[in-house]
C-alpha cells in the first residue's frame, strides 16, 4: 500500500552545432499536384515540413508551411528562412522535404517525402526542381506498381544578403527621440505624496520620471545629436489657455532639451508654472512628430515619439487618424501607461495582431507599443528602469525594418557615420518656431472621463495667473526695477507713494472693494478684483504685493485720500473721543483766547497752527483769531 515515486516516460535530445557567420535568407515557394488523396470524405488537407540534416544523421525540422484545405493540387504561400538555419550555410548539406495530410482528431498521416539541398534549390524552376513525393510504406505494399504520391515543385526562390537594425545604425541612419508628458489634473496634485507628479526630494523618482530615464538611457545611444523635443499636454498654462503641445523649456521657439537630465529637469519646473487640467487629447502632438518625419523620408532617419500619460484617451477617434496617417512614415510610437487607470484603449491601439482601421483606411504596419508601467514599480526601482527599457523597446527595431524594407531602403556602408543633425543648435536668437506645430486647442467639454478638472491651489504666492479667482495681471516690462521694500513681482509695478515720506505707506493708494463701506473715497481707478471671497492676505505688516490691486479693508483708513497730508477738512471720523484736551490746557499765546495759562509747563505738544487746514468750529474751542507761531508759555 506504499506510495510509488512517479515515473516519466519519454527523454528529450539536445544537439549543439557551430553557426558560421552566414547572413543570408532564402525565400521560397513550393507547389504540389496530383497529391495522394488521405480523407475519406474529402480530399486531403497538405502541408510541408522542412528539415535539416544534423553530423549524426538525424534531421531536425526547421520550417513548417500552412495548411491548405480539402485539395491534391495546393500552392503554398513563400516563407523567409535564414540560411544559416535552412543548412548552417553549407549549400550542399541535405535537406528533407516531407509532405503531410493535416488530421484534427488523429495523427497526421505522411504524404510522401524527398531529399534535395539549396545548391539544387538556388538553381530555380527547373526540371531538376521537381520532386517526386515517395512514401516508402506505400512503396513496400505496393512494389512495382507504386509511381509516387504526387509531384512537388519549387515556385520560385531568392536568396538576398540579410540586414539588421545595427547595419543601418552602422550605415549612417539617425535614430530621433520626442517626448510628451501628461499633465491632466487626473494625476493628482503635485504637492500630495499619492500624486503621480508628486517630486519626492529624498531622491525617489515618481513613476514619470522612471518611464522617461528608462526609455531615455537606452535611446541616447542611437541618438547621436541628442536634442529631444520635449512637450507637455494637457495644462492650464499661466496665461490660462488650455493647451495640448507647450514646450517643458517654455521655449516655443526652441523647444528641445539637450540630454535625458534635462528633459527630466524642465519637467520637474514645468510642474510648478502650469496648473493640471485635461483632457487627455493624444492627436496633437502625434500630428505635431509627424510632421516633422515627413520631411526626412530619405531613409537615414528614424523617429521615436514617447507618451507617458496616466489616463484615458478623450480624442480617440482623432488619435486613430492621427495613427493610421503616420503608419506610412518612419515613425514609432510608445505609450507608457502610469498609475492603475483603465488602459483597455491603449492595447486597443497596440496594434499586435490586428491592424487599426480609422474611417475605412487601414494602418500600413503596427508602429505602437504599449507598455504598463505598474508592472516595473515594485522592488529596486534601479532594476526595473532597465527591465522596462528593454520591454518598451523591444519592438522597435522590428518597426524599424518594416519601413526599411516596406521603402526598398538599404543600409549605408559601414562605418559611414551618422550625418549632420536635423535640429538646429541654439544662437540666443530664436524667434520663430523651426518647424511647423499644432496650435494649441481651447477647452474642451468634459467627457465621461473627465467630469470636471479640479484646479490645485497656487503652489507659491506668485501664482496669482494660474489662480481663476484673481484674473492676469497686464503685461510689463519684466526688467522692470520694484520700489524698495516692495515683493520683486515685475508684473505689478510700484507707483509713487502719495504720503509723506516720514514712513512706508502700508496703504494702498486704491480704493476699496464694495464688500465694507469705505468712509474715504477711491483715489484711482476701478477695483481690479472681484468683489468675492475673503482677503487671503492678513491685515498687519508690509503689504508684499505692488499697491496697483487694492485689499479688503480691516479697518478704518486713518490716511485720508491723496493729495492732503493731514486730516481732511470734512472733519474727524464720528468714531472715538476728542484728540484735543480741554480748554484749560491751552496756554494764553496759542491764539485761543479765554484759557487760562498753564504757567511754564514745557514745550507745546501741538505742531503750529499754521500748520493745520481749516477745520468745522468745535464748540468747545473757539476759532482762533490769528495763525502765528507759538511762543513757550510766559
Amino acid at each position: 500500500g506504499g506510495r510509488h515515486p512517479r515515473r516519466f516516460g519519454g527523454e528529450m535530445m539536445i544537439r549543439a552545432e557551430e553557426l558560421s557567420a552566414n547572413k543570408q535568407i532564402a525565400l521560397i515557394s513550393f507547389a504540389a499536384t496530383n497529391l495522394d488523396k488521405k480523407d475519406f470524405m474529402g480530399k486531403s488537407d497538405p502541408y510541408l515540413t522542412l528539415s535539416r540534416a544534423n553530423t549524426d544523421g538525424t534531421f531536425s525540422v526547421v520550417h513548417k508551411t500552412e495548411v491548405i484545405k480539402n485539395t491534391l493540387t495546393p500552392q503554398w504561400r513563400a516563407f523567409n528562412i535564414k540560411v544559416q538555419q535552412l543548412c548552417g550555410g553549407d549549400y550542399e548539406r541535405n535537406i528533407k522535404v516531407d509532405c503531410y495530410d493535416w488530421d484534427e482528431n488523429s495523427a497526421h498521416d505522411l504524404i510522401g517525402s524527398f531529399t534535395t539541398n539549396l545548391r539544387r534549390l538556388s538553381a530555380g524552376p527547373s526540371q531538376q526542381n521537381l520532386y517526386e513525393c515517395i512514401n516508402a510504406d506505400k512503396k513496400k505494399r505496393k512494389g512495382k506498381s507504386y509511381q509516387n504520391s504526387g509531384v512537388v515543385k519549387l515556385n520560385s526562390i531568392s536568396i538576398t544578403q540579410e540586414t539588421t537594425f545595427l547595419d543601418y545604425i552602422r550605415g549612417g541612419t539617425q535614430m530621433h527621440f520626442a517626448v510628451a508628458v501628461d499633465y491632466t489634473a487626473s494625476n493628482g496634485d503635485p504637492r500630495d505624496p499619492r500624486s503621480l507628479h508628486f517630486l519626492d526630494y529624498s531622491g525617489r523618482p515618481n513613476q514619470y520620471e522612471i518611464a522617461l530615464r528608462s526609455v531615455g538611457e537606452v535611446i541616447k545611444s542611437y541618438d547621436t545629436q541628442g536634442l529631444y523635443p520635449s512637450y507637455g499636454f494637457g495644462a492650464k498654462l499661466p496665461t490660462g489657455q488650455v493647451s495640448h503641445l507647450f514646450p517643458l523649456n517654455n521655449n516655443m521657439s526652441y523647444p528641445y532639451c539637450r540630454g535625458i537630465d534635462e528633459i527630466i529637469s524642465c519637467y520637474k519646473s514645468t510642474l510648478s508654472t502650469i496648473t493640471l487640467h485635461g483632457p487627455t487629447n493624444f492627436a496633437p502632438i502625434i500630428n505635431n512628430t509627424a510632421s516633422i518625419a515627413s520631411r526626412f523620408q530619405d531613409g537615414k532617419h528614424y523617429f521615436v515619439l514617447l507618451i507617458i500619460t496616466d489616463g484615458v484617451i478623450s480624442d480617440m477617434n482623432e488619435t486613430l487618424d492621427a495613427i493610421v496617417n503616420a503608419s506610412s512614415l518612419c515613425l514609432s510610437i510608445i505609450i507608457i501607461g502610469v498609475g492603475n487607470a483603465d488602459f483597455t484603449s491603449m492595447d486597443f491601439l497596440d496594434g499586435d495582431g490586428n491592424t487599426i482601421v480609422s474611417h475605412g483606411k487601414r494602418a500600413l504596419r503596427d508602429i505602437v507599443q504599449f507598455v504598463p508601467l505598474n508592472r516595473y514599480v515594485s522592488g529596486d526601482w534601479q532594476q526595473n528602469q532597465f527591465e522596462l527599457g528593454r520591454a518598451v523597446l523591444a519592438e522597435i527595431p522590428t518597426q524599424f525594418m518594416q519601413f526599411m524594407q516596406s521603402r526598398g531602403y538599404k543600409p549605408g556602408a559601414a562605418g559611414q557615420g551618422a550625418g549632420v543633425g536635423i535640429f538646429p543648435e541654439p544662437t540666443g536668437k530664436e524667434s520663430a518656431p523651426i518647424y511647423p506645430s499644432i496650435p494649441s486647442q481651447p477647452p474642451s467639454a468634459p467627457t465621461a472621463h473627465h467630469q470636471s478638472y479640479p484646479q490645485p491651489a497656487p503652489s507659491a504666492p506668485g501664482s496669482y495667473p494660474s489662480n481663476p479667482s484673481y484674473p492676469s495681471g497686464p503685461t510689463t516690462n519684466p526688467t522692470a526695477p520694484s520700489a524698495p521694500g516692495s515683493y520683486p513681482n515685475p508684473s505689478y509695478p510700484t507707483p509713487p507713494s502719495a504720503y509723506p515720506p516720514s514712513g512706508p505707506n502700508q496703504y494702498p493708494s486704491s480704493g476699496y472693494p464694495p464688500s465694507a463701506p469705505n468712509p474715504y473715497p477711491p483715489s484711482s481707478g476701478p477695483n481690479p478684483y472681484p468683489p468675492s471671497g475673503p482677503n487671503p492676505y492678513p491685515p498687519s505688516g508690509a503689504n508684499p504685493y505692488a499697491p496697483s490691486s487694492a485689499y479688503p479693508p480691516s479697518g478704518p483708513n486713518p490716511y485720508p485720500a491723496p493729495g492732503s497730508q493731514y486730516p481732511p477738512a470734512s472733519g474727524y471720523p464720528p468714531s472715538g473721543p476728542n484728540p484735543y484736551p480741554p480748554t484749560g490746557a491751552y496756554p494764553p499765546t496759542s491764539g485761543y483766547p479765554g484759557a487760562p495759562n498753564a504757567g511754564p509747563g514745557g514745550p507745546n505738544p501741538y505742531p503750529p497752527s499754521s500748520g493745520y487746514p481749516s477745520a468745522p468750529t468745535n464748540s468747545s474751542y473757539p476759532a482762533p483769531t490769528s495763525y502765528r507761531p507759538n511762543y513757550p508759555p510766559y
